[in-house]
């Protein structure tokens, strides 16, 4: 794990906030490849930019300075060169900040790794100039910031995460928030036109979450990052302890049949995710609860 990652059970604000000094670090490239971005954004309005794309007569109101004199000189007339430029896209960052998240082996729970990879998110695309917003889904309560191009609704959104992040116990009552609730609140932040990034273990039902996200999905870029902890997916042998609703428990592992049962409940839910995905046309991304998007160690699927 990189050394500037979050540990821990709970995360505190500076945490959050000090990632900003490792997304600066951090080169674009390689960061928009652990997401499974492919290039960069290109807008269909032509000017001077980043990227060219041809070379045309000139046309009054051109910029002289896109002048291609080479063309110029073997044509006898002037021509301009053409670019398309890259622009900025809104963001929207939901966070799921729920008793299911409040789980994990090793180093830190899934809640942490969530936190984490929010604020590396916000970070990096604020760095860019992109618009940053997003849900943070809690148990008291859910917080919607809208997406902008300023600090302080980056920060909004990290004390967001902090706030419900430290009001996550073992022993909260009743029924748990909906995450297709909340995906239906994302419609009314990113009615068309954003990237959408949804951090969650998706503990919910495929069928609960499938309509909401098929909206979403249509005319936004929605990339689902699934959390998991490895001990879900392959646990080791032994006794461990567990606490749920202030009750202490122990999971035996030492059956073969009860790891084999724990791996097939996780490979289901991982190819429905998959099937979702493609169904609505959407990005996965798993990342382990013990890996972070500095070291590289999440997969696009």
């Amino acid at each position: 794990m990189n050394p500037a990652s979050i540990k821990g059970a709970r995360v505190e604000l500076e945490d959050l906030v000090r990632l900003r000094l490792a997304t600066m670090a951090a080169e674009r490239e390689a960061f928009d490849a652990r997401l499974g971005a492919s290039g960069a954004r290109l807008s269909r309005f032509r000017g001077r930019g980043i990227e060219f794309t041809e070379v045309r007569a000139y046309q009054p109101g051109d910029d002289v300075r896109s002048i291609d004199w080479k063309v110029t000189a073997r044509r006898a007339m002037p021509h301009t060169k053409i670019y398309q430029e890259e622009r900025e896209r809104p963001e929207l960052i939901v966070v799921d900040q729920t008793r299911g998240m409040f789980f994990g082996t090793g180093v830190r729970l899934k809640s942490v790794t969530a936190a984490e990879t929010s604020a590396l998110l916000a970070w990096q695309y604020l760095r860019r100039g992109d618009r940053v917003g997003g849900i943070v889904l809690g148990e008291q309560e859910q917080v919607l910031i809208r997406p902008k191009r300023r600090i302080g609704a980056t920060l909004r959104l990290l004390r967001a995460v902090h706030t419900a992040n430290q009001f996550l116990r073992t022993d909260i009552e009743g029924a748990p928030p909906s995450l297709a609730n909340t995906l239906q609140d994302a419609l009314r932040l990113a009615p068309t036109g954003h990237g959408v990034h949804i951090l969650s273990d998706f503990g919910e039902p495929i069928d609960r979450l499938k309509p909401p996200l098929a909206r979403l999905a249509h005319g936004n870029d929605v990339r689902l990052i699934f959390i998991y902890d490895t001990f879900e997916a392959t646990p080791p042998v032994g006794r461990y302890p567990l606490s749920s609703r202030g009750e202490r428990l122990t999971f035996d592992t030492t059956r073969p049949h009860t790891r084999a049962r724990v791996a097939e409940r996780f490979g289901n839910r991982l190819l429905e995710l998959q099937r979702l995905c493609q169904s609505v046309g959407c990005r996965l991304l798993e990342l382990p609860n013990q890996s972070s998007l500095l070291d590289g160690n999440a997969r696009a699927a």
